[in-house]
């Protein structure tokens, strides 16, 4: 496996893999809201938020960037408590679709803190330009968020077309299933014991 292959398949499975519960629920409570008939848009959506991610991840790496890892980690259960929070109040006849780009590009560069150190201490020993394997693995991380929305949408889709689950209904049992885990998340945080 070439150094490309292997972080596009980190990217990957660091989405995919139970490590990446926070990751997965957040991706998902973007994609609540949305039918395929809006493909289009939740991909520009989770793209934004790779590309914030990309961008701290290049900007840790590069050691532009420094913060407090303990604050990271409550921040980014409070961005998924916050997505859930939203779909309960959002309007769709009044959606501001740019509003939600930004706001996900920004909570990307949050989450992109996350898993900055580990990129970091892997890419630290390589003497070739880290450009491409941080580009890899953000096209892998792409393509498992992908996934996720679209599983999110076909069960949405099964629920409220096939077993006849209202569409809000369907938004707010999902966003208050993520939510909940969300809080969960942010009780746990190691921010409390610092306290």
């Amino acid at each position: 496996m070439n150094q490309i292959d292997f972080y596009f398949w980190w990217g990957f499975d660091h989405i995919i893999s139970a490590d990446g519960l926070d990751h997965i629920l957040f991706i998902a409570a973007l994609a609540l809201p949305f039918t395929l008939v809006h493909w289009r848009r939740i991909l520009v959506l989770v793209t934004a938020f790779t590309i914030g991610h990309g961008i701290t991840l290049f900007m840790a790496t590069y050691g532009k960037l420094y913060y407090n890892s303990t604050l990271i980690e409550f921040l980014i259960p409070v961005t998924i408590l916050i997505t859930a929070l939203f779909n309960f109040v959002r309007k769709p006849q009044n959606q501001n679709i740019w509003a939600q780009y930004a706001f996900a590009l920004f909570f990307g560069l949050i989450h992109g803190f996350a898993y900055s150190t580990n990129i970091t201490m892997s890419l630290a020993s390589s003497q070739d330009s880290i450009l491409l394997p941080l580009f890899a693995f953000n096209i892998g991380l792409e393509a498992g968020q992908i996934i996720i929305v679209g599983i999110t949408v076909v069960l949405g889709f099964t629920l409220t077309e096939i077993a006849s689950l209202s569409k809000t209904l369907w938004l707010r049992i999902g966003s208050a299933i993520i939510g909940l885990w969300a809080i969960y998340l942010i009780s746990q945080a190691e921010l409390w014991n610092q306290l």
